[in-house]
């Protein structure tokens, strides 16, 4: 054949598209075209604006931009680690949680074991217009600290609240060193300091490892428990 050719004389190859039939009705072609042009004008550019406005409430860690003004707030040169789950609690991504009934009983047990816990902060305003699910989430990572034993209905609610804390944590990290850095060249960006650095990261190993914040930081080591530390301690 490729010595002499195709014996049937030249050919030509043909390409269709399958179309659905009512396409080619032509009583079809306007509302078609209609639907056509409402997708290009109206949805197409809509669904583009929401997610590019969504996407603006975010930064690259998927953390909330608004938690940065938070922190800003409240973090500090002379922030100690007992105030870093308040400050944790009072992120934006935590006023979605809810409130069940089932969970009020244990809340209010909560309420009354910790409610000397959160520290007494300058913003106080604040601390008397936090939501409920703030202080719900506030409460349940101090109690997380102190391995206290949830009940199963609030053991989701814990799992939930721990799978966003890391981001926020590092978010916490990154704005201190950020402003660390940028304070000692400029004196009209508020001090963070390299001590609330430290604490940030002190406070990040209790969370991860469930440790009390007043623990002994030997605890953090394999095989090593409060009973031993006690034994090697005398």
């Amino acid at each position: 054949m490729r010595k002499y050719g195709n014996p049937d004389g030249p050919g030509s190859m043909r390409l269709a598209v399958a179309l659905p039939s009512f396409v080619y009705n032509k009583k079809n072609h306007m509302p078609i075209l209609v639907l056509f042009l409402l997708f290009v004008v109206v949805i197409f550019p809509t669904a583009l604006w929401m997610w590019y406005n969504n996407s603006q409430q975010y930064d690259d860690t998927g953390v909330r931009v608004d938690n940065q003004r938070i922190f800003y707030e409240f973090l500090n040169e002379n922030v100690q680690s007992r105030h870093l789950p308040f400050i944790l609690g009072t992120a934006t991504e935590f006023n979605k949680l809810s409130i069940k009934e089932n969970e009020a009983l244990e809340l209010n047990k909560l309420l009354n074991l910790y409610k000397d816990k959160p520290p007494k902060l300058d913003k106080k305003k604040l601390d008397k217009e936090l939501p409920w699910q703030n202080k719900k989430a506030i409460y349940l990572i101090y109690a997380y600290l102190d391995n206290y034993s949830f009940s199963e209905t609030l053991i989701k609610e814990v799992k939930k609240i721990l799978s966003i804390c890391p981001d926020l944590i590092f978010n916490m990290y990154k704005m201190a060193v950020q402003l660390t850095q940028l304070g000692e060249m400029r004196n009209d960006i508020k001090k963070f300091g390299y001590n609330c650095v430290k604490t940030i990261i002190e406070f990040s190993q209790c969370i991860h490892q469930q440790l009390p914040q007043t623990a002994s930081a030997f605890l953090q080591f394999p095989h090593f428990t409060t009973e031993k530390f006690n034994t090697l301690s005398r």
